[in-house]
């Protein structure tokens, strides 16, 4: 799904307009995202960065405070705003949500996630029965020098917050000055030989390749590596950390 944010039909043949979603564009700020509605779920999936104007916003470091009282990245949450407003008028708070993207696309499904934290604030009458987050090559997004509980994403009906990092992504580890991931997620990292749960930071600072640094960011390469994992015994593994 995350792919296919970026073409009409992608490798693994799905074409999202095809399928009936709706797509959600702000030509001004160049942000895309695509709603996917499905019998037993509806997916929002956020395309990342593709065009000039999205790396505008993607430098756009001043935090901003959004509802809730969380800082995150300011260039993410208008990135964000600039569609948020369409895309509440169509979801459905009585079906389970799952919400992905890749690179400026992950920064902008956790937006999402944690703007619904207090849906009842963002117009909903209600809580969502279900929320999951898949996020691939994610850049950090909360403000560093805030509470923890601000940098957190934990409320009832949020499931899943899976971050899933190929070991040299250079994006995934942007911004690094005054930024953090969110502290509580779970973390699925591709080494060059084998697939880790929640590594130290030691570790992953072993596994960096400067030459690797681009090329790891691909969604093509991220699509390749949660093949190989999806079919191994690791994913067991990873199921069971979830459930946690």
């Amino acid at each position: 799904m995350a792919h296919a944010a970026y073409e009409p039909e992608t490798s693994a043949g799905i074409d999202l307009m095809a399928e009936g979603a709706i797509k959600f564009e702000n030509k001004r700020t160049s942000t895309v995202a695509y709603l996917l509605r499905q019998e037993h779920r509806q997916w929002l999936i956020w395309r990342g960065t593709e065009s000039a104007k999205d790396w505008i916003f993607n430098l756009g470091i001043i935090p901003i405070r959004i509802r809730g009282g969380s800082w995150i990245h300011g260039g993410f949450y208008l990135a964000h705003k600039s569609v948020w407003k369409d895309i509440k008028k169509e979801l459905d708070v009585d079906k389970p949500l799952m919400v992905v993207g890749h690179s400026l696309g992950a920064a902008l499904s956790e937006t999402t996630v944690l703007r619904l934290k207090d849906a009842k604030k963002e117009g909903f009458k209600k809580r969502f029965v279900r929320i999951d987050l898949i996020a691939f090559g994610k850049p950090n997004l909360f403000f560093k020098y805030q509470r923890s509980k601000k940098a957190q994403l934990a409320f009832p009906g949020f499931k899943t917050q899976l971050s899933v990092v190929n070991s040299s992504d250079v994006v995934a580890r942007v911004p690094r000055l005054g930024y953090r991931p969110a502290l509580n997620q779970t973390q699925l990292w591709f080494a060059p030989d084998c697939d880790m749960i929640d590594p130290e930071t030691s570790v992953k600072r072993e596994h960096w390749d400067l030459s690797s640094s681009i090329t790891d960011h691909g969604m093509d390469g991220y699509c390749s590596r949660m093949t190989t994992f999806c079919e191994s015994s690791s994913v067991a593994t990873l199921s069971s950390k979830l459930r946690e």
